[in-house]
């Protein structure tokens, strides 16, 4: 995650590239989906969230802690690969 820039390619980033892009789009939307399906499941189990955390505080956590790996795959696969 830290070694990004180490071997930055300028072409991945000028021509665009639908193919990565939808790639960067699945890795990050999907744990989304998943961890917001799950925490309106689970809002209301004791233990698991506050007692005064509402449904959307619920899902933004839930989400962003799923999908926060994706964020650096899919940011080093875009930046370091050349198609």
């Amino acid at each position: 995650m830290f070694l990004v820039g180490a071997e930055f390619k300028n072409g991945a980033v000028s021509q665009p590239n639908p193919k990565r892009s939808r790639s960067f789009d699945f890795r990050m939307l999907v744990p989304f989906a998943l961890g917001a399906g799950l925490a309106a499941i689970f809002v209301k189990v004791p233990g698991l969230f506050s007692e005064k955390a509402t449904l959307t505080e619920a899902i933004l956590f839930l989400g962003a802690a799923m999908s926060i790996n994706g964020v650096s795959d899919a940011g080093a696969d875009y930046l370091m690969s050349a198609d």
